[in-house]
């Protein structure tokens, strides 16, 4: 079953959940049902994904995205290559303004983070729901006078990455990859936002990840960067140029000759 199949519009009285309706080929219900696992709704107008109570811990968990919250604020104002790994890990400097493919976009932090160091980001995004998901986030970021400019330099786009990124006729300078790799075993509980990515999704798929990897370092410019669980193996056991180690993960660099 795909995971479209587990998902419903929840609302039939918003002209919002209509249009998504049409534009995901979703359907819409007017209560929770034991049919559907997960579902789509607007709360305070903020797009969410919930799963019902009875799944998942048993209680009741939404994930939206908000490039506007107090965590994500509190970084932006304060980003520097010192305080982001990730930027040591990308190269170059803030006025040189890199482009930069985040092949694996998820809940678009990380390229939100590069957009606001002055990177043109294009998030590259598979899943029709996330990128729903993404779509609603920018939309509301872009109104905030405090982050247009930001957003401006952030261009979501819903297709799958090899295909996307086997057809590109400019290189970018650095390709980003995250894969959702699993969680480790002896970890904190997983955030409840990840709960929900993993129902959705499931985790990463090795194979597809590697080919994603070598199709990568043909289509980069100057690097292609991977975050991966700090004693993961290196993706499809290719040996970076070099890595970069955080207390919980590291940034896997390789450098386009």
């Amino acid at each position: 079953m795909s995971y479209s199949e587990k998902i419903a519009l929840l609302d039939t009285a918003s002209e919002k959940i209509k249009n998504l309706s049409i534009k995901l080929g979703l359907p819409i219900v007017e209560a929770l049902s034991t049919e559907y696992e997960m579902y789509l709704e607007y709360r305070n107008d903020v797009l969410c994904l919930s799963v019902p109570a009875g799944q998942m811990n048993k209680e009741l968990l939404r994930l939206s995205i908000d490039f506007l919250s107090t965590q994500l604020s509190f970084r932006q104002q304060r980003i520097s290559r010192k305080s982001e790994p990730l930027l040591r890990a990308i190269g170059g400097i803030y006025t040189e303004r890199l482009q930069v493919i985040d092949a694996t976009a998820g809940l678009g932090r990380d390229a939100f983070l590069l957009a606001s160091y002055n990177c043109c980001v294009t998030l590259i995004e598979q899943s029709t729901v996330v990128a729903a998901l993404l779509e609603d986030g920018l939309a509301r970021a872009e109104s905030s006078i405090e982050l247009a400019e930001v957003i401006g330099r952030m261009t979501l786009v819903n297709a799958n990455a090899v295909q996307y990124l086997s057809a590109i006729e400019q290189k970018p300078d650095v390709i980003y990859l995250d894969p959702m790799f699993p969680p480790r075993l002896k970890t904190a509980k997983v955030k409840k936002e990840m709960q929900v990515l993993h129902a959705l999704l499931g985790y990463s798929d090795e194979l597809h990840d590697a080919a994603l990897l070598k199709l990568c370092l043909q289509q980069a410019k100057q690097r292609v960067v991977v975050k991966r669980p700090k004693k993961a193996s290196h993706l499809a056991g290719l040996k970076p140029s070099y890595s970069l180690n955080t207390k919980a993960m590291r940034f896997d660099i390789y450098l386009i000759s």
